[in-house]
């Protein structure tokens, strides 16, 4: 699935087609928690244009994470001079631990689904439908259709 670039706004989704079918991310995270070398490239302006796309699919880490990504079709925006740009990777790895900050964690939370309500509230229409998801039984997935009555509850 395409990221959107729209009003100087750019989102990915949250799921990815592999094989024709959609794949949660989650999944993917777990691809990378379950890596026997435990080292990644990050960069903390992601992006999923053609370019970088094409560059993921390259088959060593040294291909893929070579910096600076002038191919990236985003470059000048990121660009900060001819040898760095804010999209540029750095390598990463992560540990696994035995506790969890229940604070940081909530707080996580409270960020993406803050982010996430901002995107969809720009399709909600007064009068058009929605639907989410909620916990279904027996590993069926079952959600509820809604009937927009007004754009915001206040």
């Amino acid at each position: 699935l395409p990221e959107t670039d729209s009003e100087n706004e750019r989102s990915a989704p949250a799921h990815q087609v592999e094989d024709g079918r959609l794949l949660s991310l989650a999944s993917v995270v777990m691809k990378i928690l379950n890596d026997p070398e435990n080292r990644f490239g990050a960069s903390s302006h992601s992006c999923l244009c053609i370019p970088c796309q094409a560059r993921l699919k390259l088959p060593t880490k040294e291909e893929r994470y070579k910096n600076p990504r002038k191919d990236c079709i985003f470059w000048e925006r990121y660009k900060i001079d001819d040898n760095r740009g804010w999209n540029d990777w750095v390598e990463v790895s992560f540990r696994r631990a035995n506790t969890c900050d229940e604070s940081e964690m909530f707080e996580s939370q409270d960020h993406a689904l803050g982010g996430k309500a901002a995107r969809l509230r720009k399709d909600v229409k007064v009068g058009g439908y929605g639907a989410y998801l909620v916990d279904g039984k027996d590993d069926k997935i079952e959600y509820y259709l809604v009937k927009w009555t007004q754009l915001e509850h206040g």
